[in-house]
């Protein structure tokens, strides 16, 4: 279903008006981690339609509250891991766990190796790595819309971070949407 869907990619520095302008169109949506929190800023009768057109959320288990109210919908997530992000993976799956209806998960990683039960699907933020999901599920990138997708700020929806290191990660994005096609020079 999702392979001949148009998707919109929701990163980091979406605002509700973004989000607002594809909710008359039929397009499925993608959660880059926090992202999920202008969910919350567009009116009640419009948040619903966005979180019906959900597909998933690609996280680091950082989001804040867009990331839970996500898994308290029991949206599914691609959860991503790396080294330091321990604690709030085990916050995030607590809750989910606590849930009615838990998320279905999908575990990636970052590294050279094969590791059984979890994915490399490329990228370097929550943001690229939901493309680079999307492409790997034969989502054809002409059909990829990124929202809120920035490499000159750090998003209002980051998770904690550092600022340097995060614009440098920002710029690695940047290099892997546009080697996919979906950054214009």
């Amino acid at each position: 279903m999702i392979r001949e869907a148009d998707v919109a990619i929701l990163g980091a520095a979406i605002e509700p008006e973004e989000l607002a302008s594809i909710l008359s169109e039929p397009t499925l949506i993608v959660v880059a981690d926090g992202a999920a929190g202008v969910i919350s800023e567009i009116p009640d009768s419009l948040s619903e339609k966005a979180w019906s057109r959900v597909a998933f959320v690609v996280s680091d288990a950082d989001g804040g509250e867009g990331t839970i109210e996500a898994a308290r919908r029991s949206v599914p997530f691609f959860l991503h891991a790396h080294g330091d992000n321990r604690r709030d993976w085990n916050s995030l799956l607590e809750f989910a766990e606590e849930q009615a209806n838990p998320s279905d998960l999908i575990l990636t990683h970052q590294t050279q190796y094969t590791i059984q039960g979890m994915h490399n699907p490329g990228g370097f933020t929550d943001g690229d790595r939901a493309a680079c999901i999307l492409t790997a599920l034969g989502v054809r990138n002409t059909r990829i819309k990124m929202l809120g997708t920035r490499s000159d700020v750090v998003g209002r929806w980051s998770g904690n971070t550092h600022a340097g290191v995060k614009m440098e990660k920002l710029q690695w994005m940047k290099r892997i949407l546009r080697i996919q096609g979906m950054w214009e020079v």
